[in-house]
């Protein structure tokens, strides 16, 4: 699969630095809301190749021109919580609309190598963290840019409790169908125990103090299943900062949607810095 010819204007990759965005945001309101496009420029499309179609499975974040960030969940199988294989995997940089698949602006990305943290287990989703290589590098554009990664300890950069962060995917909308454009929400960060608390029997089972945060309104504004992978970013200084990954959400009383009553949880990404920095040499 090769990437069209005109992708918005290729710029040379080595003065592109992380987090800077060439598209003038709109003003962000709490709701899932339409974005523009290069808004958010690292956010990547991930899908599956089955048979002859393309099904979409998670959202992730380019963090460099060939290492993308997503969940572990989305890249992984049973038994054992293996990682799929890498010739199964499609990323598309710089997607939209999500069923449009004719978009000179986006590239077409194979996935050279899946990896997956060591420690996640899909019964407590904890550590829900993969990195992706891909076979070829991003050519960096207005709509393709990486996301810089929080830095772990950089004492410049506030505490985010009670910091909103912005969370952009193709989630379900609140009628249950996936959104074909690509929205943004913004929400608050809330602290540990006041997520344990909310709702203990599910939070105590899949949250951890120093490996995820809880963030959301508990009154409809949420990131739903189609989100899955996908970044949640805040901007210091007019750089954007990757802090967490969608990893998993209560689900509405049988059904696999996700009740937007709950809180979110994110898996927290600077505490895998060391990690993720083993792929990006």
């Amino acid at each position: 699969m090769n990437s069209g010819s005109n992708h918005g204007g290729t710029v040379d990759n080595s003065r592109i630095r992380c987090g800077r965005v060439e598209v003038n945001p709109t003003p962000l309101i709490t709701h899932g809301q339409n974005t523009a496009r290069g808004q958010w420029p690292w956010h990547i499309a991930l899908y599956r190749i089955e048979g002859i179609n393309l099904s979409y499975s998670c959202g992730g974040s380019l963090i460099s021109s060939t290492v993308v960030i997503t969940a572990a969940h989305c890249v992984t199988k049973a038994p054992r919580d293996r990682p799929v294989d890498a010739d199964i995997l499609v990323v598309q940089l710089g997607k939209y609309h999500l069923y449009q698949f004719s978009d000179d602006s986006v590239q077409n990305k194979q996935v050279r190598d899946v990896h997956v943290h060591p420690h996640y287990n899909s019964t407590n989703y904890l550590d829900d963290l993969a990195v992706l290589v891909l076979s070829s590098p991003a050519e960096f554009t207005k709509f393709v840019r990486p996301v810089c990664l929080w830095p772990k300890n950089n004492f410049n950069l506030p505490s985010i409790d009670n910091m909103e962060g912005t969370v952009v995917g193709w989630g379900y909308d609140e009628n249950n169908q996936v959104t074909e454009e690509l929205k943004m929400a913004r929400m608050p960060i809330v602290s540990y125990v006041t997520c344990l608390k909310s709702y203990p029997q599910f939070f105590s089972q899949f949250t951890s103090e120093n490996k995820t945060f809880c963030a959301g309104f508990r009154q409809g504004t949420s990131v739903c299943n189609g989100d899955s992978g996908g970044g949640m970013v805040f901007q210091q200084d007019n750089i954007w900062y990757l802090r967490g990954l969608v990893s998993i959400t209560v689900a509405k009383q049988g059904l696999r949607v996700c009740d937007t009553n709950h809180y979110v949880v994110f898996t927290d990404v600077s505490n895998y810095i060391n990690w993720i920095g083993q792929y990006l040499s």
